[in-house]
């Protein structure tokens, strides 16, 4: 809230990178909500129980979360790629108009995947009751599911390999294009900037990726090798 409250209350942070920023705590509010109080409850009441619902929105959030991060770093990670390999036309290619498109269809394709992935949910019955995970997602739900669940399955690893994938490509060529022009400029100021620019951001993405490949694994595990 600080971090928004700070982008929305200053002038000075109403450029493009830090309205792009803003749907970065967003979406760590989402992930927050939708863990910490069961937990705390859990921890309050010595009660690990969850109602499927809960499970349910839980799962759907932490998702939603784990997605949105992915899909808005790599946004970023492109508005570095303009700042620094295209100065001079910063400002022209990141509109205020290009910068609502690139924010809605950030959520429109996050919610849209996520969305779908447990919308299939529905054709299944129930038949049982304990979820071994840390916390209830989308493989924890499936493993209660009577029946086969294949389909599920690889439209949720397939999902996750376009929601992996597609983020992964971006930040691969941004990086290598931002790479290239750091070894090739003979100013050392700009190559400073530019490394103390990009630094931070992909040890975010880099860190953010070793919990999504754990998700990946598991639903590989369930949905290909059973």
């Amino acid at each position: 809230m600080m971090v928004l409250l700070a982008i929305a209350w200053c002038k000075e942070l109403h450029q493009p990178m830090f309205i792009l920023l803003f749907s970065l705590p967003i979406s760590d509010m989402i992930g927050a909500t939708a863990f910490f109080p069961q937990l705390l409850w859990s921890i309050a009441t010595q009660n690990s129980s969850i109602p499927y619902a809960a499970c349910f929105i839980q799962a759907y959030l932490l998702h939603v979360y784990g997605t949105g991060n992915l899909v808005i770093l790599s946004v970023m990670a492109y508005d570095r790629y303009i700042a620094i390999c295209f100065p001079l036309r910063y400002h022209e290619i990141l509109s205020p108009l290009t910068l609502v498109k690139m924010i809605l269809s950030v959520w429109v394709i996050t919610l849209s995947v996520i969305g779908s992935v447990f919308l299939l949910h529905k054709q299944y019955k129930i038949c049982r009751t304990n979820i071994v995970d840390f916390y209830c997602n989308n493989p924890s739900l499936l493993k209660l599911m009577c029946g086969e669940t294949n389909v599920s399955n690889y439209y949720g690893l397939v999902s996750i390999v376009l929601v992996q994938g597609a983020p992964l490509a971006m930040m691969v060529y941004t990086y290598a294009q931002i790479l290239y022009v750091c070894v090739s400029t003979k100013s050392t100021d700009a190559r400073k900037k530019a490394i103390q620019t990009c630094s931070s951001h992909l040890l975010v993405y880099i860190l953010l990726r070793k919990y999504d490949y754990r998700v990946f694994i598991d639903l590989f595990i369930h949905g290909v090798m059973g």
